[in-house]
């Protein structure tokens, strides 16, 4: 492997507009850059148009509708002479300067794993609870001042809730999805073939595995656009029901609560939380509800296997 060689994967389905716009974002005359594999799960392959753009960019077309599962199919892709792998989103947009400082920034620490901050607007609407709800949040392990922590409840937190004064490396427990790893991790972990659509939770539970082989890092000075595409994007019912599902699934394989009893605790906070909010958004909270008892289906038939 060349010390600075890399490779980016970048998963999609249906979003032809947004994926364009990415690789027209990514300077593909890099000399670093090895190869941009795009692993596509849409309703038809785009692969001449894609190809077409540079002969960098490698395109596989998969009917396997998982995130998760992409991310692998894009992993046995990668090229021998790549020391460095990152991950975007088919919706982001990354700095000029954003692969260079990212891979300054995991190779300077030493780290296995190293990500910046993405701005998004569902990170930034946390800072605007009321104090009756954050004090909730927190009580029921939906929250923390300590960003990056994975608590024992499955729930993650972003760095965005700890950036301090001076500031701009921060040791974690998981790694956003945009983010670069150290080629060597892939051969003793994969990411979650259990986790399908947009997956919801597959970084989470990656990068949790692959801190057991050394630190991850956050660069917050390090900032990429998550432009959030509404696209094949999951409703409030899919959404939570996900959010049950694979937070169940971290929470059995890591351990992180006897009888996953943080777990549950979690869920009856956000079962509070959103009866709260049923007076300002009664249609929205309904569906949520709706979301979280079809988790809870999905868990039992999870415990039977």
């Amino acid at each position: 492997m060349d010390s600075d060689k890399f490779s980016i994967i970048v998963p999609t389905r249906n979003r032809k507009k947004q994926l364009i716009e990415l690789i027209e974002t990514i300077n593909l005359e890099d000399k670093n850059l090895n190869e941009l594999i795009i692993v596509d799960s849409s309703d038809k392959s785009i692969e001449f148009e894609i190809v077409s753009i540079n002969k960098k960019i490698s395109y596989f077309f998969t009917d396997i509708r998982s995130a998760s599962i992409q991310r692998n199919i894009g992993v046995k892709q990668i090229s021998s002479h790549s020391r460095y792998v990152f991950f975007l989103d088919d919706d982001v947009k990354p700095d000029s300067d954003y692969f260079n400082s990212l891979l300054s920034t995991i190779k300077k620490s030493k780290a296995i794993g190293a990500s910046g901050i993405a701005l998004e607007p569902t990170l930034n609407s946390r800072t605007r609870d009321f104090r009756f709800i954050s004090i909730l949040k927190k009580l029921f392990l939906l929250d923390s001042i300590i960003g990056g922590s994975l608590l024992k409840s499955a729930v993650n937190i972003p760095v965005q809730g700890n950036l301090k004064a001076g500031v701009n490396l921060y040791s974690t427990d998981w790694l956003i999805g945009c983010s670069v790893w150290d080629a060597s991790v892939f051969s003793k972990i994969n990411f979650p073939s259990n986790f399908f659509g947009q997956s919801l939770g597959e970084d989470v539970l990656f990068s949790a595995r692959a801190s057991k082989f050394g630190e991850l890092i956050v660069n917050s000075n390090i900032v990429l656009q998550h432009n959030m595409s509404n696209v094949e994007r999951p409703n409030k019912i899919d959404h939570y029901k996900m959010w049950i599902r694979n937070r169940f699934i971290i929470s059995k394989e890591l351990r992180l609560s006897k009888l996953n009893i943080m777990y549950h605790w979690a869920n009856l906070g956000a079962f509070l939380n959103i009866i709260l909010n049923i007076p300002r958004k009664p249609s929205e909270s309904l569906d949520s509800i709706r979301g979280l008892f079809l988790g809870y289906i999905t868990i039992r038939q999870i415990d039977d296997n």
